[in-house]
């Protein structure tokens, strides 16, 4: 490229950006607002704080026992009276072997399932493999999220989807082969368990939990009423015997839980009881539902004590005892519009200027909720102009603000 034309681009770039730079000056001068366009969103009435659950529980004392236990149920499964919930073995090579035989039973019932014709009668070749990719999918998600739980469940469906695709594509005719090995398999384990072990069982009916904590008798529904913020702190920071959680274990014998957590008071001051809400437990993560019972405000404290109640039980809920969690009261719809942007007119109405047509045009709003930052305002679907309305422009900064104002 010629030294000549090299310079005649040079110089072109350098006015094309100095005119740029120029017309900006020139629109900030002639147009002194800044403006945002305003949308329909959701935000969340929360509060967070540290808490503890109250619950009803029997602990199944065997503090004697000698031997290996094996639990019979998950934690948060439900039993009945007189259920025998555990076994204690002698050995854990005993207790081993147990649980491998748990794991052929379920293949054996899993392979007699696969070739049941009933279960084959209405299954094509497309249907199975749409399953199996959408099992694939699930498996990989929960191996990123480590839910080892699911892997299980999710290779255990692929695998009986595996087997129903041979049979339907005439790869094999049935699996009794395999059901007849597992059952020999099964035998000869059986055999090999010399001891006989010991039968745990509840004497009521309920929720089984796998070990104790050591909270039960300071955490039960009947204690609730006289714990206070600093009962709640206490019992917070408490720390119990590390050894503890070696127990066979105990039952929740009624469904009802109390979560007893400290917040702040001018968040719950205008929650009515039994509102509806949800508690989202740092160490579950997932969302419970719970009813706002009650709040207990000291003086001179900027903290308050509630009272939720849970009417349903989880395997993670089951085994939970302390947890900071942050409680949703309310979830608003409206659309969010900056606090910078309110405003007040010569009739004290509040609302917003807006640019339309290079004028402003002043309309109202009504306020559903606000945090520090932003207002949720109803979202008004009449045929008038005098109210906001979502993808409107709103002026959020500027001076000398009218309605009817003209915009050069």
């Amino acid at each position: 490229m010629k030294p000549i034309i090299l310079k005649i681009l040079v110089g072109l770039f350098a006015c094309c950006l100095l005119i740029g730079i120029i017309h900006q000056i020139y629109l900030k001068i002639l147009f002194p607002y800044d403006t945002l366009v305003v949308y329909s969103s959701t935000i969340d009435k929360t509060a967070s704080g540290n808490g503890v659950i109250f619950k009803d529980e029997i602990v199944l004392d065997y503090q004697n026992y000698d031997g290996v236990v094996r639990n019979l149920y998950s934690n948060g499964s439900r039993v009945a009276a007189k259920s025998e919930v555990a076994k204690i073995y002698k050995t854990q090579e005993d207790v081993l072997k147990m649980h491998k035989i748990d794991i052929l039973e379920k293949e054996i019932a899993s392979l007699k399932e696969d070739q049941s014709p009933g279960v084959l009668q209405d299954t094509n070749i497309k249907s199975i493999q749409k399953q199996i990719n959408s099992r694939y999918y699930n498996l990989m998600t929960n191996i990123k999220s480590g839910n080892l739980t699911g892997v299980i469940d999710e290779k255990e469906r692929i695998t009986a989807l595996f087997n129903k695709r041979q049979i339907i594509t005439n790869q094999i005719s049935d699996f009794n082969d395999s059901i007849n090995k597992l059952i020999l398999e099964k035998k000869t384990i059986e055999e090999s368990i010399n001891s006989r072990p010991s039968s745990v069982k509840t004497p009521k009916s309920g929720y089984f939990v796998d070990s104790v904590d050591g909270y039960e008798e300071n955490c039960s529904l009947n204690k609730a009423n006289d714990i206070t913020l600093d009962k709640i702190d206490d019992l917070f920071n408490l720390k119990t015997d590390s050894n503890i959680n070696s127990g066979i274990g105990k039952i929740i014998t009624n469904p009802k839980l109390l979560y007893k957590v400290s917040l702040p008071a001018k968040v719950v001051l205008d929650i009515k009881f039994k509102t509806e809400c949800k508690i989202k437990f740092d160490e579950i993560g997932e969302e419970i539902n719970a009813t706002f019972e009650d709040v207990k405000i000291e003086r001179d404290s900027d903290k308050a004590l509630a009272t939720f109640s849970i009417n349903i039980m989880t395997k993670r809920l089951s085994s939970l005892r302390k947890s900071k969690a942050d409680i949703i009261f309310k979830t608003y719809e409206g659309i969010k519009i900056p606090k910078t942007a309110v405003r007040s007119n010569d009739n004290g109405e509040v609302g917003v200027y807006t640019v339309n047509n290079m004028s402003m045009k002043f309309k109202k709003i009504d306020v559903l909720f606000e945090d520090e930052n932003y207002l949720l305002c109803k979202i008004n679907n009449e045929d008038t102009n005098e109210y906001v309305r979502e993808y409107d422009n709103v002026i959020v900064k500027g001076r000398d603000l009218y309605d009817n104002k003209p915009i050069r």
